[in-house]
């Protein structure tokens, strides 16, 4: 939680899988997170991992101090988690309900590196920084995405996608103000035997 801040920031994050990012925002960071993925690794492997990172003391509420009332809230170490369904196919607001709409910070890790995930993706992404009746020139008030991605593709694939084409999609939904903090190309530093690597 930023100091002077009133309330814990409110973390959404795209394709959780095992949602190590988001729960690790909660319980370093303080915020309240929901993680959010398809059905099956909602139901599956992160609704498990949730459940192993749950403070003891919480059933079912949010975390003291948290305004984001998140259902199905658990406290995880300094902050509160909770776990949706977000199919990037359908439009978010169809999905998702209340403050899950208007998060602080949007985050991303390793969940777009597939050609045919990156236009859903920035179509969701786009939908909870660009939020209704809100100008994009909003200032220190609007949401951030903070996207981690591996470069796997290599020119010319049809299978991985460039960080780039994320990046570009984001762009042409008025997403565009990027910083790439680091890049890494295919195959430097890696071993010869990478298997999610275009060939």
């Amino acid at each position: 939680r930023a100091p002077g801040r009133s309330r814990a920031p409110l973390v959404v994050e795209l394709g959780s899988g095992s949602g190590l990012v988001g729960l690790a925002a909660a319980a370093a960071a303080g915020a309240d997170v929901l993680l959010t993925d398809t059905a099956a690794v909602v139901s599956g492997v992160l609704a498990g991992n949730l459940e192993r990172n749950a403070g003891a003391a919480l059933a079912a509420v949010s975390a003291p101090g948290s305004s984001a009332g998140l259902p199905g809230a658990v406290r995880v170490g300094a902050g509160s988690a909770a776990a949706a369904v977000l199919d990037w196919t359908v439009p978010v607001e169809q999905q998702l309900q209340g403050a899950a709409t208007e998060p602080d910070v949007v985050i991303a890790a390793e969940c777009i590196w597939l050609a045919e995930l990156v236009e859903p993706f920035a179509a969701a992404a786009s939908s909870l920084l660009l939020r209704p009746g809100r100008p994009p020139s909003a200032g220190a008030d609007r949401p951030v995405l903070f996207l981690s991605s591996r470069e796997r593709a290599k020119d010319g694939s049809a299978t991985f996608a460039r960080v780039g084409a994320a990046l570009s999609a984001l762009a042409a939904r008025g997403c565009g103000d990027a910083t790439l903090v680091a890049r890494f190309e295919p195959g430097a530093g890696t071993t010869a035997d990478e298997e999610d690597e275009d060939e």
